[in-house]
């Protein structure tokens, strides 16, 4: 095969009767959009996009298979698809700017299993159908690298997320309003620019066993019973952990500074406080309206870190017994 040079345009139900005949390669970006295609087995003899890729608001387009695909040199989209089921790119291992799979209500899988590298950001947004296991595999199974954030949102049907061999995520990890979601694994995760954590209301448990800094980290009812960060050591924005039931002991062994503020409040099921290694916060601490949390145990972090090491001072109030 040869390159087509140029953008490649499909609407209206065009014929790509030959096309692979002639080319296994585009320089330029490919569109789907509104096509009346089932499907793009047709382009399967893809290898590289230079370009965008965007298959959005196809009615009839039930599965999206390219085997051959290695490489996507900028954004690829996979948005509101009415039909679609199957997402299938099995030899993909690039992707430069954004990934973005969204509003896809049928979409029941998703196989991404050799990607490596998104030099964007990744939106993974109300599937509703979504549950990202293939053939036993996880999706993103093989992601080492992404520049930009990781958001995870409100996809309905997910019970797992499993980021194997993800190491580093240049923009925020946000995993929220997935309602069934109970395996979330990021064991190799090291660094990220802020962790976002909310209403995944059926998650028990959730280690970052391998994390040493991040941004900020919001845990906003959360949903695990136990949180294992067991060598994050900076924090250079602010740690907030709101309306958490399910968590009694709120524990971050290795945690020494934080740029931020340290704001625990409101938390039903909070009951106990473990930062041993704390000695600064360039922000304020505030302990509020914990109700089973003893307030000595507010003092005792206070005190364990030091008034003179807390710059923006200091609220304790509403918590038990204080």
């Amino acid at each position: 095969g040869t390159t087509f040079l140029g953008d490649l345009a499909l609407d209206v139900g065009p014929t790509l009767d030959g096309f692979c005949g002639s080319f296994d390669r585009i320089d330029g970006s490919l569109t789907v959009y509104a096509s009346g295609l089932s499907s793009l087995g047709a382009l399967d003899c893809l290898t590289e996009i230079t370009g965008d890729v965007s298959i959005s608001s196809n009615q009839e387009l039930a599965a999206v298979v390219l085997p051959a695909l290695v490489r996507v040199g900028g954004a690829l989209y996979v948005n509101a698809n009415g039909a679609l089921a199957v997402l299938d790119l099995p030899a993909l291992t690039e992707v430069g700017d954004n990934l973005a799979v969204d509003l896809n209500p049928a979409l029941a899988g998703l196989a991404m299993t050799a990607l490596a590298r998104v030099g964007g950001a990744i939106s993974i947004y109300q599937n509703a159908a979504f549950e990202p296991v293939a053939a036993g595999e996880a999706s993103l199974r093989g992601l080492v690298e992404v520049d930009g954030n990781v958001f995870i949102r409100l996809n309905n049907a997910m019970t797992r997320v499993d980021l194997a061999g993800l190491t580093r995520v240049g923009g925020m990890l946000k995993i929220t309003g997935n309602r069934v979601l109970t395996e979330l694994s990021a064991p190799l995760l090291a660094e990220t620019n802020g962790l976002w954590l909310s209403y995944n209301d059926s998650l028990q448990s959730f280690s970052l066993p391998e994390l040493r800094s991040t941004a900020g980290v919001t845990l906003i009812r959360p949903g695990p019973t136990t949180l294992d960060l067991p060598r994050l050591r900076t924090a250079s924005a602010t740690i907030e952990v709101f309306d958490t039931a399910t968590m009694p002991t709120l524990r971050m062994p290795a945690l020494e500074e934080i740029a931020g503020d340290l704001r625990i409040h409101d938390n039903p099921g909070v009951t106990a406080l473990e930062f041993p290694a704390l000695r600064s916060i360039e922000g304020g601490l505030e302990v509020v309206r914990n109700p089973v949390l003893p307030t000595t145990e507010a003092e005792a972090l206070r005190d364990s870190v030091g008034t003179q090491n807390i710059a923006g001072g200091v609220e304790i109030s509403g918590n038990a017994g204080g």
